[in-house]
């Protein structure tokens, strides 16, 4: 988890599992049923699948915010969780998400692929958080978000994540297509920047 420096202040205590504050905890665990696909549904849903990959379908955990308190299209913060690349879980950001649908924002905590035994990098992590990135700036106004307003962040390896997502695509050069970078996902869409607004 991030220093207790960077944590709110007056942070809420943990809550009891039956009370409401405890929903979006509950909504990261949410059975598939829950999981949206598309169209309107995506500005509704607590749980919505960005990315089929062959190890899993990758999913994204919203928090949102009062849609009366705090009408129209919304910042919207990605947060990549802790775990040294090897192991952790979308729940661990779930209370930061909440905190900012209280403050406005729509907090989402994402999935991404773990490090197997064999693997000497993390780079399925970093093309899942890039891939992550790409797909709200390309579903914004579906998911209800500002496309000019999107944050990334995250706990030790997920912070690394969030930064990585900022890296820019190599250029194309003198007419010719931009080389293949191995920070991307060769299916996702190329021309939608991952770069977030925001670290």
């Amino acid at each position: 988890a991030p220093p207790a420096a960077r944590r709110p202040s007056n942070p809420t205590p943990a809550a009891p599992p039956s009370s409401p504050a405890s929903a979006p905890l509950a909504s990261a665990v949410a059975p598939p049923a829950a999981v949206a696909a598309g169209g309107a549904a995506l500005s509704r849903a607590a749980v919505v699948v960005y990315k089929n990959t062959p190890e899993a379908k990758l999913r994204m955990h919203f928090a949102r915010p009062d849609a009366e308190r705090f009408p129209g299209p919304r910042p919207c913060v990605l947060f990549f969780h802790g775990g040294g690349w090897r192991s952790g879980d979308p729940k661990q950001f779930m209370a930061y998400a909440q905190r900012l649908a209280d403050a406005g924002v729509i907090g989402v905590s994402v999935q991404y692929r773990l490090m197997r035994d064999g693997d000497v990098l993390p780079l399925h992590a970093v093309q899942d958080a890039r891939s992550a990135l790409r797909y709200v700036r390309a579903k914004a106004a579906q998911l209800g978000c500002d496309a000019q307003r999107i944050g990334a962040g995250g706990g030790s390896s997920g912070g690394h994540l969030a930064a990585m997502a900022a890296v820019a695509n190599a250029p194309a050069v003198a007419g010719k297509p931009a080389a293949a970078n191995p920070l991307d996902d060769p299916s996702d869409d190329l021309s939608v920047s991952p770069r977030p607004q925001a670290l």
